[in-house]
C-alpha cells in the first residue's frame, strides 16, 4: 500500500503593516480634501477634523503617527491644539507639523518652540510636503 503524502498547507502570508496615520486639522474644507487626496495617494490612513476641539479629540482617541495642524481655526488655534497635544501624555509623542497661511517669524518660532518638528508655509507643493513627513516619520523618501 503507497504511503500518502501529507497534505500542503498553504502559507498564510504576514500581515500587512497598519498604514501610517495622519490626522489634518484644517478648517478649510477644501485644503482638507486636497490633504486626504495627497496622503491616501501616498498611502497613509488620514483622518481629518474641521476644528481644533475635535481635532484633539481625534488625536487621543485615533492616536495618528503624525498631526498636520493649522494655525487659524475655530474654538481653538493652532497654538492652544499644539500646546494641548504636547501637554497630554497620551498625544505629547505624536509628532506635529504646522501647516499655515501665517509666514510671520513670531508664529515659526512659537510653533517650533511649543514642540512641532516642522512648519510648512501655504500654498505648498504636495512634494516637498511629503517629504517634509517623509523624514519627520522616519520613511525612506519617495523615488516620485
Amino acid at each position: 500500500m503507497p504511503k500518502k503524502k501529507p497534505a500542503r498547507t498553504a502559507k498564510k502570508a504576514p500581515p500587512a503593516p497598519p498604514l501610517p496615520r495622519v490626522l489634518s486639522i484644517e478648517d478649510d474644507a477644501a485644503m482638507g480634501q486636497f490633504l486626504r487626496a495627497v496622503f491616501t495617494v501616498q498611502g497613509f490612513a488620514f483622518d481629518l477634523a474641521s476644528d481644533g476641539r475635535l481635532g484633539l479629540s481625534l488625536a487621543r482617541e485615533r492616536r495618528p503617527d503624525l498631526v498636520i495642524l493649522d494655525l487659524l481655526m475655530p474654538y481653538k488655534d493652532g497654538f492652544e491644539v499644539l500646546r494641548e497635544l504636547k501637554e497630554d501624555p497620551v498625544t505629547h509623542s505624536i509628532p506635529v507639523i504646522i501647516l499655515s497661511s501665517s509666514s510671520r517669524e513670531e508664529d515659526m518660532v512659537k510653533a517650533l518652540n511649543g514642540g512641532a518638528e516642522d512648519f510648512v508655509t501655504k500654498p505648498f507643493r504636495a512634494r516637498e510636503l511629503m517629504a517634509r513627513v517623509r523624514k519627520v516619520l522616519g520613511k525612506t523618501p519617495d523615488p516620485r
